[in-house]
């Protein structure tokens, strides 16, 4: 009995939708329907004539404007020197500091990304092995190759000027900048077999004095302290401690 009450019910149900689509439909909304389909064809339409004229009558020289209106960048880098050069870094958005390599001589360009134009910053009569920029863009440091056996360390400011330069006896060497200080730099220069000597960079005070660590690799923790951890080479063990260096009272103590 239920069975027959349920299937009566959908029946009716049936019946309802079946004289709603046999209504009949007025003029008024067969005419809004098909404005409606005009519109979204002549839409559609427009679109499509904007994407191919992008591409066929876009801006065709160096200096193209992206869509909100800012000019790209002019790619790829030429430098109008002879030799090699290599990209450095960032000076600013929009300008890298590149280092051209000679025969037994480097320099260094700003080259602007904006217009594709490079400007002369520095030239040194030894070929670079390393540039750095400092964390907030007003120093450059040089590390050139006197010998074999020793370095020459150029501090630069960030219109070129020489501030200070030192020289130091090592094969190779290690620079960490303070970027809490950027006076500060830690330099370790390593020998031949690999001992070394660490030294505090100061460059305020232009000096570059010998402090002891017991790891070469140390990292800035402020302006005045940096980490290290304490291998222990008799113990096999990846556990090691870290320690704090106070690079003022010149004393080490568990972190």
């Amino acid at each position: 009995m239920d069975f027959l009450i349920h299937k009566r019910a959908w029946s009716e149900r049936g019946k309802g939708v079946e004289e709603l689509f046999r209504a009949p439909v007025k003029k008024e909304a067969l005419f809004v329907f098909f404005c409606f389909l005009l519109l979204l064809s002549a839409g559609c339409e427009n679109g499509l004539s904007k994407i191919s004229d992008g591409k066929e009558n876009g801006p065709k020289d160096d200096k193209m404007t992206d869509e909100v209106g800012f000019q790209k960048f002019i790619l790829p880098i030429s430098l109008q020197v002879p030799g090699d050069f290599r990209a450095v870094g960032w000076i600013d958005d929009e300008t890298i500091l590149l280092a051209a390599e000679k025969s037994n001589e480097s320099e260094l360009y700003l080259y602007s990304l904006r217009n594709g134009e490079s400007t002369f910053l520095y030239k040194s009569g030894y070929p670079s092995l390393f540039v750095m920029i400092s964390p907030s863009k007003n120093y450059i440091l040089i590390h050139s190759s006197i010998s074999p056996d020793e370095a020459k360390l150029v501090i630069l400011d960030s219109s070129g000027k020489e501030i200070w330069a030192t020289e130091v006896l090592s094969k190779e060497l290690a620079f960490e900048w303070n970027a809490f200080d950027e006076n500060m730099l830690l330099v370790s220069a390593f020998s031949e077999d690999w001992s070394y000597e660490t030294y505090l960079l100061d460059i305020s005070r232009k000096t570059l004095e010998k402090i002891e660590l017991p790891n070469p690799f140390a990292k800035w923790f402020d302006q005045q302290h940096f980490l290290f951890l304490n291998w222990d080479e008799s113990e096999d063990t990846m556990l090691n401690d870290l320690y704090l260096y106070d690079g003022q009272r010149k004393k080490e103590e568990i972190f």
